[in-house]
């Protein structure tokens, strides 16, 4: 009864299966920050910290398997917020991830994903989120054992001008910690 389809199905499974098999990367090592020291964020769970930044609610995720270090700052408030994010020291390290601004009412919308260089400026208007995925925080690949002190600061932005006395400032101290495999994404 199969003897005449069963040849014609084998072939083609077996031709996917070995194309598949071939472009599906093997699981790499996963290298995670973890929080070694103080800050002033508060603890939410297993490699998230949160809390407010002018006004705006903040939530850092270190336990992301897509992205190294995720920032997201919800501006729930009356004013824009000026945030930067990147290494403490204030040395410009070039681009080290992605922004992505949308609304907080889940409308349709917004620019385009955008290259985000450390402590680079970021206008978060009223209403809205900017989402930092930050893959390079030294502006290269982060090595197993390394520390640094991600910042997060903040300031009201009014009328074009920065209010520079009512800054805010997180910082969160991190070392590299192997955190077990995962699988590449495509890039």
């Amino acid at each position: 009864m199969f003897s005449g389809t069963m040849p014609k199905l084998v072939l083609p499974l077996a031709v996917v299966s070995l194309v598949t098999a071939c472009t599906t990367p093997p699981p790499e090592p996963w290298l995670r920050a973890e929080l070694t020291g103080r800050t002033s964020l508060t603890e939410r769970g297993p490699g998230s910290y949160g809390g407010q930044l002018c006004g705006a609610d903040v939530t850092v995720d270190l336990y992301e398997q897509e992205v190294f270090v995720k920032v997201q700052v919800d501006n729930h408030g009356a004013s824009p917020v000026t945030v930067h994010v990147g290494r403490n020291g204030g040395v410009n390290l070039g681009t080290i991830g992605q922004v992505l601004l949308r609304r907080l009412d889940g409308s349709i919308g917004g620019p385009d994903m955008m290259p985000y260089g450390s402590l680079q400026p970021q206008v978060v208007e009223p209403g809205w989120r900017a989402t930092f995925y930050i893959d390079q925080p030294l502006g290269r690949e982060p090595k197993l054992g390394q520390y640094f002190v991600m910042s997060l600061e903040g300031e009201p932005a009014s009328s074009g001008e920065v209010a520079g006395d009512a800054r805010e400032r997180h910082l969160l101290p991190l070392i590299v910690r192997q955190g077990g495999t995962r699988t590449p994404r495509a890039r």
